[in-house]
């Protein structure tokens, strides 16, 4: 049973389709100008800087494929060592490996930098190409001061080198009051989020053990977690699985095939995790990466699927029924 509170990210709420067209009396990087924010900082933008020295990290170059959204054209397991190979030369690679490192950090930080600036002023050349944001979501952006980073590339020195060079550059540009901090949670910031739900339910026990998950594109990060109170007193973190697309994916573009299977994993997963703990249970926190609005999961994505094969129905509903 998939239970807990529920809160709606609808696909506004995405800084992903934000473009950089231009910083009118800022100095740009070139390579930033005409980006959106999933082409900045994320780990197809790691792959994309990473694949011209993949030797230097014992990568394959014809394994890092430029930005792309097709996640059936890049394996997990390529998505989760590109960060690790990098953060790893950071840490105690030889000198070219750790200077392509740095280079690469540093850019994502200064990738982000520019983000963030080009968020806080809201220039109307920037405004026009986000057109499904109101100028409340201008204004919200605007009076933000700390930005928390967390997910796969806030892990370690390669998290911690990435706000860095995100708060060198905004302080270069006058925005001292913006900080960048890097989430204690790092890459299971999300899995914390929805661990924080699970209420109290009535006749309930003061203690309780659920099992958590985050479904995300490249790993399903899960977790045993104890309540006291009906508060969240610890989270266990259980290794996690890659997740391959490619065997997820149908044959055939059937988004209702691709609903049926992904709910298949979901279930396979959470079974599997509930078997290797009897002890936590019979509750299943999940996140999953999709947006959501008025209760159903939005957008194009894989996750969002499941309402092909689910009907209209809530999101909650389809996934509870179907583990």
């Amino acid at each position: 049973m998939t239970t807990g509170n529920t809160f709606e990210t609808p696909p506004s709420a995405s800084v992903n389709r934000v473009q950089i067209i231009d910083l009118p009396g800022l100095p740009l990087d070139e390579a930033a100008r005409g980006l959106r924010g999933d082409e900045l900082i994320s780990s197809r933008a790691l792959m994309s800087l990473a694949a011209p020295h993949a030797s230097v990290f014992g990568l394959n170059a014809a394994d890092l494929p430029s930005v792309l959204p097709d996640l059936t054209r890049s394996k997990a397991l390529v998505r989760r060592d590109a960060a690790l190979a990098v953060g790893r030369a950071l840490a105690s690679g030889g000198p070219a490996a750790r200077d392509a490192a740095q280079e690469i950090a540093a850019r994502l930080g200064r990738n982000l930098g520019w983000l963030l600036a080009t968020l806080h002023r809201g220039d109307e050349i920037n405004r026009r190409v986000r057109p499904d944001w109101q100028p409340a979501d201008w204004e919200k952006w605007a009076k933000i001061r700390t930005v928390w980073l967390g997910g796969g590339l806030s892990s370690g020195l390669l998290g911690e080198t990435i706000a860095a060079s995100a708060r060198s550059l905004l302080d270069e540009l006058g925005y001292i009051d913006v900080d960048v901090r890097l989430s204690p949670y790092t890459s299971l910031i999300a899995l914390m989020g929805a661990a924080r739900t699970l209420t109290l339910l009535p006749d309930e026990p003061i203690r309780r053990r659920a099992l958590g998950f985050d479904f995300g594109h490249t790993l399903v990060k899960r977790a045993v977690l104890d309540y006291e109170g009906g508060v969240l007193a610890t989270m266990e973190a259980l290794p996690p699985v890659l997740m391959e697309w490619s065997e997820i994916y149908p044959a055939e573009e059937d988004r209702a095939a691709l609903g049926r299977n992904v709910l298949r994993f979901v279930a396979q997963i959470i079974a599997r995790t509930a078997a290797e703990r009897p002890d936590a249970g019979p509750y299943a926190v999940t996140s999953v990466a999709a947006y959501k609005q008025n209760g159903r999961l939005a957008g194009n994505g894989p996750y969002a699927s499941i309402h092909a094969a689910g009907g209209n129905r809530l999101a909650n509903d389809i996934l509870s029924e179907a583990t």
